[in-house]
């Protein structure tokens, strides 16, 4: 079964008969459906969209290229889809990723295969002639600020920092690195890249460094947020943990026995920023964290149910509103009846990094305060116990496990990490 095309589809509005594009969100309406006016404005509306920058996840990553035995004949599309047909799976990726940017590691990938295409994609960039100065024109295109227009308005989109640009560029010679290891490409192709180094400081703005975030501005946010997105930056200011293992967290993965029952344990296994890598992570939850997390018991008999759900802070929304109503309930419209008359997009089973971050931007704007994102909670933990405990209980409870730790201290840290968050999780 091919996979599903990732450009966005030409649809059918039955209500009213029109034909419309989802583009980044929003719906636009192009005319009777069928209809050649509609078609045509449709096309315009796809490449102005691609022109603007919002260009889609390639459908050619989707699946593994017809033919391309010949090293000669590889095409740069074709080697980015046969790397991801045989590596999305160590990266965590469990399926087609069906048009969404995965998150993690694996994210980071398409966002540079993205760039690739744009530079040197099509039928006349071979993979075998793409040598040293080809990477070092992604690295300063990657780099550099690029200018789009949309609906008349100017828009400015900056280059990424040197640290991201030196990232993306290593991740470009790692699909090379493994194109050699599975004799697709001669070793002489990777060897080429290797001379490449990384951009000096100067040659790519460097980003500023993350600041804690004050205790202040972080209950300034919670009365405009809703129970879960609240709950959820509780349990990261508390935990330390990174957006995308909060907005993940599911039941199963919560043993509730460590330490006679005084000590939740949140197992990820692999499935982290890391975890590619064979690093196993886990999270202690303290008294504090558990009392939040005791809000928000398991109500289904799914094991992939997850703790904070945007479908249920909805239905939470609805119940409430339920019950407020002045109008009788034989009155008027009955509950989600104007939902189901003009379908929207649906609330998700989980939040993403994304929509968790933008919740707390549109708060922060509520609360009239600078706005800050949820990696600074990250940074105020690691500020607290760094003060209180040392830099190396830090390192531990925030997942900053490097390569060369052995397994003989594995158990020792796994102590002070439950030490740490018994007295201030």
């Amino acid at each position: 079964m091919s996979p599903r095309s990732l450009t966005p589809g030409y649809c059918l509005d039955k209500t009213h008969g029109l034909a419309y594009v989802r583009l980044s969100g929003r719906k636009h309406y192009l005319g009777p459906h069928g209809s050649d006016q509609s078609r045509q404005k449709y096309r315009e509306l796809i490449a102005q969209w691609i022109k603007s920058g919002e260009v889609p996840l390639p459908a050619a990553i989707s699946a593994g290229p017809p033919g391309a035995d010949d090293a000669a004949d590889m095409t740069i599309d074709e080697l980015l889809a046969r790397w991801w047909k045989h590596n999305r799976l160590r990266y965590g990726a469990t399926g087609e990723t069906d048009g969404k940017r995965p998150a993690g590691e694996l994210g980071l990938f398409v966002d540079v295969f993205r760039e690739m295409r744009r530079l040197f994609g099509g039928p006349e960039h071979k993979a075998i002639s793409f040598g040293p100065k080809a990477l070092k024109t992604l690295a300063r295109h990657l780099a550099s600020d690029r200018q789009y227009q949309s609906d008349g308005a100017i828009i400015v989109r900056r280059g990424l920092s040197r640290k991201v640009v030196n990232g993306q560029i290593s991740k470009v010679k790692a699909v090379f690195r493994w194109a050699v290891e599975e004799e697709l490409l001669p070793g002489e192709v990777f060897h080429r890249l290797e001379a490449v180094r990384g951009l000096a400081r100067g040659e790519a703005r460097d980003s500023e460094p993350t600041e804690a975030v004050s205790d202040a501005h972080v209950e300034a946010v919670l009365p405009f947020l809703s129970r879960h997105v609240s709950a959820m930056v509780q349990v990261q200011r508390l935990t330390g943990m990174r957006s995308s293992e909060l907005v993940s967290m599911r039941h199963e993965r919560i043993d509730r026995t460590g330490a006679g029952g005084k000590l939740w344990i949140y197992q990820l296994g692999i499935e982290h920023k890391t975890g590619h890598r064979g690093i196993v992570r886990q999270i202690e939850l303290g008294p504090k964290a558990q009392a939040i997390l005791k809000e928000f018991p398991k109500r289904t008999l799914d094991p992939d149910e997850y703790v904070f759900s945007p479908a249920r802070a909805e239905e939470e929304r609805r119940e409430k509103m339920e019950l407020a109503r002045k109008t009788r309930a034989d009155r008027g419209n009955s509950r989600g009846s104007n939902r189901l008359a003009c379908p929207r997009r649906q609330p998700g089973k989980h939040y993403t990094a994304a929509s968790y971050r933008r919740a707390i931007q549109r708060a922060c704007d509520q609360a009239g305060i600078e706005r800050w994102h949820p990696h600074q909670l990250r940074h105020s933990l690691a500020t607290e116990i760094r003060r209180r405990f040392g830099a190396d209980a830090a390192q531990v409870c925030l997942g900053h496990t490097s390569l060369d730790v052995t397994q003989l201290y594995a158990k020792a840290d796994q102590e002070l990490s439950a030490r740490v968050m018994l007295e201030i999780g």
